[in-house]
């Protein structure tokens, strides 16, 4: 039996060798009983199958095993790549947001102080249209003052020839009246020692004494007519200077004049009276001087005073007195007159004077006083540039500066002040009183 079984082997093996896929014959010996088992080819070819399959799987799967941790890190490193682009991508959504916002406000803010400057462009047109209507009144002004200015100076040039021709006819009125006195004492002296020849002498004592009294009487009705006009004027010129609040008196004192004025009709004396007459016309005659000497101190008064504007073309934009303070808003004395003009415009001297302060003074920013005599000064405050120094004598109309905005201040204008004897005055009545004396 075991001789069969070997035979059987060997030929089996023979024929596996033969062929690769051949029928197989599995033989199974149980309790002492052999079966054999037989294998077609197709089911050792899906077996085959089967077993590469499962060989392939095994290895497919060792190597996804092996291979998971390096495909999870590298989805684990793509994603927190895309997380942090996620996250840039955020931050810049934010920042465009936040940018967007940033844009709106400001367009926001741009647009209010769009119309803020819209409404600011109307008011200033408004206020450039006004502006620009004082400008024309304030130049017309201007001119109708230069125009009067002329004239009283044509006038005071007429005034003095005048009395300088009556000056002339003074003197020689003088010499006459002294040769005529003299004549006089040689015809008296003639009476007392020849009384024989006395109708002679008295003939030409009357004659003489009539002669003196037409003279004088001429004489007088001129200087009467010259101290009527020397009054009207003086007169005019006092009412004047007495609305700026100048004390007239004061000045004429400090110039040596006297401060009462004189003058009247004339009234001849009697004729057979000749100390009496000669006393009638040295009143007269007093009186007219008087007259004339306080016309001429007005006049240099009036030459010397700040009558003028300080500046060619303005607009008053805050007055004398009591006001609320532009800066805390209490109320407060304002002492001077802002004036408002356009940027670096030319301040000037109001009248002829010595500057005593050139330079800053606290609140006044860069600051200009200047001393007209007879206890007159006028200061000049905020200015952007000064022209002058301290001590320099400045005539009429001299460039003493340019408006500006320094010190407290809040734009630019012009502060002017008027100080007589040290007390603050307003220097719009001063500015009147110029108008009325060009007026004259």
């Amino acid at each position: 039996m075991n001789k069969e079984h070997a035979l059987l082997h060997r030929r089996i093996s023979k024929k596996a060798r033969r062929s690769g896929m051949t029928d197989r014959q599995f033989i199974v010996r149980s309790h002492g009983r052999v079966s054999y088992l037989r294998v077609p080819r197709y089911v050792q070819a899906a077996s085959l199958l089967v077993l590469g399959a499962f060989v392939a799987w095994i290895v497919h799967a060792s190597y996804a095993y092996v291979a998971y941790d390096k495909i999870v890190s590298a989805k684990d490193a793509a994603i927190s790549a895309r997380d942090q682009v996620n996250l840039s991508l955020r931050n810049e959504l934010d920042n465009a947001r936040r940018g967007f916002a940033d844009v709106t406000d400001s367009l926001e803010k741009n647009h209010k102080g769009l119309v803020s400057l819209i409404g600011q462009n109307r008011t200033l047109d408004g206020n450039l249209r006004s502006l620009q209507k004082e400008i024309t009144r304030i130049d017309d002004e201007r001119r109708k003052a230069e125009s009067e200015k002329r004239a009283l100076a044509k006038r005071l040039a007429m005034l003095e020839t005048h009395l300088g021709r009556t000056t002339s006819q003074n003197q020689s009125l003088t010499r006459e009246l002294r040769n005529t006195g003299s004549e006089l004492a040689d015809a008296l002296a003639e009476k007392s020692h020849a009384n024989r020849k006395g109708l002679t002498l008295n003939t030409r004592v009357t004659a003489l004494q009539k002669r003196l009294g037409d003279i004088k009487e001429s004489q007088s009705a001129l200087l009467d007519r010259i101290a009527d006009m020397s009054q009207s004027e003086v007169k005019r010129l006092r009412n004047v200077l007495a609305t700026a609040g100048v004390n007239v008196d004061r000045m004429l004192r400090a110039q040596g004049v006297a401060s009462f004025a004189q003058g009247g009709p004339f009234e001849p004396a009697s004729r057979s009276d000749v100390n009496a007459e000669q006393d009638k016309f040295e009143l007269v005659l007093s009186g007219a001087n008087g007259m004339l000497d306080q016309l001429d101190g007005l006049q240099r008064i009036v030459r010397g005073l700040p009558l003028a504007p300080p500046l060619d073309y303005y607009y008053v934009s805050s007055n004398y007195g009591l006001r609320q303070d532009p800066i805390n808003g209490s109320k407060a004395m304002h002492r001077g007159v802002d004036f408002g003009a356009k940027n670096r415009a030319i301040v000037f001297s109001t009248a002829p004077g010595k500057v005593i302060y050139a330079g800053w003074k606290g609140r006044f920013g860069r600051f200009v006083a200047i001393d007209h005599g007879n206890g007159v000064v006028t200061r000049y405050g905020h200015l952007r540039r000064i022209y002058v120094k301290r001590g320099q004598n400045l005539g009429y109309r001299v460039k003493i500066g340019q408006i500006g905005s320094s010190g407290r201040s809040t734009g630019t204008h012009l502060h002017y002040e008027i100080q007589v004897n040290k007390r603050s005055v307003d220097p719009l009545k001063f500015m009147k009183a110029g108008k009325d004396v060009f007026k004259g």
